[in-house]
């Protein structure tokens, strides 16, 4: 497979970071950006949050970054005998929906 890289400044820094000896070819340098984008993605599935509300779903820890702030400056409430209840019923059906086959 061949791969090529179109912008400059990618170009560039793959030049960079061969020259530096950061890594020994260029190709090496683009498997271990690929085994680590499989890996994230895999984490990602992983440690995905399906209960979570869009809102406060994290896609990167740049989005994490922005969304804790966010959590901390909003208002807190005590938790009601219904807010945990809505949160059962919702952990029940997510594993129902898991295990349906």
């Amino acid at each position: 497979m061949q791969i090529e890289l179109n912008d400059p400044e990618l170009q560039r820094f793959v030049a960079e970071e061969v020259s530096a000896g950061r890594y020994p070819t260029a190709d090496a340098l683009l498997e271990i950006a690929v085994r680590r984008m499989m890996q994230t993605s895999a984490a990602k599935a992983v440690h995905a949050d399906p209960g979570a509300p869009e809102h406060l779903k994290a896609d990167s820890g740049e989005d994490l970054l922005t969304l804790v702030p966010e959590g901390l400056a909003s208002p807190a409430r005590e938790m009601t005998r219904s807010d945990f209840e809505q949160m059962r019923e919702d952990l029940m059906r997510r594993y129902a929906q898991s295990h349906a086959g």
